[in-house]
């Protein structure tokens, strides 16, 4: 009995120990700069910005205007933004900004993206952005995407496609899709799991390799099936859906041609 004790005491205080240093390391502290309100900080380092009450009182500050540049804050890990996206290739120039920034910046691998921050590629660039919810995108050359919201629990996710293309290819473990990209023209709800779009001023395209996408616009909507497309003029409807022209074969010569 008191050797069973002693392993059971040994047991708590050794979680005890792993869950302290956890909590600490989840801990990021902060510089408070020059300019800085708490409403900036808020937005800039809390995935819920209406909880800076929680933040305040994490900090034992009573008084929300006792915030001054230099002041060492921490943000505890359930107040923290959640990434919603990594960059896992990068293929020539490409640009990032986050939301509390004013300056471009050239994405690497690995870079974290959170609610949103916005993605740019260049003439000569292509990225490859891992979403929580486990499912690639791939942004082409000329192209803009903001992420605009995501939940890893539910395997949600939210872009806006502002000009340029991409092609989505979706895992979401056999659950329904929660996914949806905007464009200037319409919104794509996806229920399939490749598809693509390309948006410009002027128009938005897309087309299903797998599954169905909801195309909305103008108050109709549009269910675009496997192995078809739809074209959406900004400020009006979908048009019918058509079906997509296969790839071509490239056959390679035969000996006796040779």
């Amino acid at each position: 009995m008191k050797l069973t004790s002693i392993l059971i005491l040994t047991f708590l205080l050794a979680n005890t120990a792993v869950s302290s240093a956890e909590s600490e390391t989840s801990v990021q502290e902060i510089t408070v700069e020059k300019g800085e309100t708490l409403s900036k900080i808020s937005k800039k380092y809390l995935d819920d910005p209406s909880r800076w009450k929680d933040l305040l009182k994490y900090n034992k500050i009573s008084n929300p205007n006792l915030i001054y540049p230099g002041q060492k804050l921490k943000v505890p890990g359930f107040l923290q933004k959640k990434a919603l996206a990594s960059v896992i290739l990068k293929l020539g120039p490409s640009k990032y900004l986050t939301e509390s920034e004013k300056t471009w910046k050239e994405t690497f691998v690995s870079l974290k993206l959170f609610r949103k921050d916005q993605v740019r590629t260049e003439a000569k660039g292509r990225l490859q952005l891992q979403l929580n919810s486990q499912s690639v995108l791939k942004i082409e050359p000329d192209s803009l995407v903001v992420i605009d919201d995501g939940n890893a629990s539910n395997a949600s996710t939210a872009l806006n496609l502002r000009q340029g293309a991409v092609m989505a290819i979706i895992r979401n473990g056999g659950q329904p899709s929660n996914f949806r990209i905007r464009t200037p023209a319409t919104v794509m709800a996806v229920r399939g799991t490749q598809f693509f779009a390309s948006t410009d001023a002027a128009e938005s395209l897309m087309g299903v390799h797998e599954g169905k996408v909801n195309v909305s616009a103008q108050g109709k909507d549009v269910l675009v099936p496997e192995g078809y497309g739809t074209r959406v003029e900004t400020g009006k409807a979908p048009e019918e859906p058509f079906k997509l022209i296969d790839a071509p074969i490239i056959l390679e010569p035969s000996a006796s041609n040779e």
